[in-house]
């Protein structure tokens, strides 16, 4: 079990490591959160709790569910915090399902050759 500053701590963490994969300065996610720049910093070093309300405009700016943005439990190794998946989840965010699907089976084909090869 976490404490009250130990839980502030990674909530930050996990938002920093979000708003970096997907590339935000921290001035554009206040801008976009209607919040300044200044409480997005003191949210990330874990110096202040949002609301909920910011917690839910922090996910949509990021392009993530508010039950990826608070999980702070994730394991360091985990799809949720990898940050090259996170990357390419938000690069795919606002592509046509036809263009994710060609992505996707370029991917497996990539994947099932290189397994091959090994």
């Amino acid at each position: 079990m976490f404490t009250s500053v130990e839980l502030l701590k990674r909530l930050g963490q996990r938002i920093k490591m979000l708003r970096k994969a997907k590339n935000i300065t921290q001035s554009k996610l206040a801008e976009m959160c209607d919040v300044s720049d200044v409480y997005v910093s003191r949210i990330e070093r874990g110096n202040r709790f949002p609301s909920l309300a910011i917690l839910y405009k922090f996910s949509q700016a990021l392009g993530v569910t508010l039950g990826i943005l608070m999980d702070i439990d994730a394991k360091e190794n985990s799809y949720k915090t990898n940050e090259e998946l996170l990357q390419l989840n938000a690069f795919l965010n606002d592509k046509k399902p036809e263009e994710v699907k060609v992505v996707l089976e370029i991917s497996k084909a990539y994947m099932t050759t290189k397994d091959k090869k090994l």
